[in-house]
């Protein structure tokens, strides 16, 4: 069977998209499960980090991040 050169490039995007996927979801329900919340002192207050939103966030962030400089490479006009 013929596969062209972005067949494989396709294929191996996929594969890295996916690994990419199950370490976010490894480490949100790691998060979730054992770290849950902290607390840290912060010039007298106590400030509380939870670790799934930050995740989340980030995660975010990057997507937003990468879907900026994908336009801006596909589309020049934006």
């Amino acid at each position: 069977m013929y596969f062209s050169k972005n067949t494989h490039i396709l294929s191996y995007a996929l594969m890295a998209s996916a690994v990419i996927r199950l370490a976010i979801a490894a480490a949100f329900l790691i998060a979730f499960g054992v770290v849950q919340m902290q607390t840290v002192a912060l010039s007298g207050r106590n400030v509380s980090i939870v670790w799934t939103s930050v995740i989340f966030h980030m995660t975010e962030t990057v997507g937003l991040i990468l879907l900026s400089v994908y336009l801006s490479k596909h589309y020049r006009g934006l």
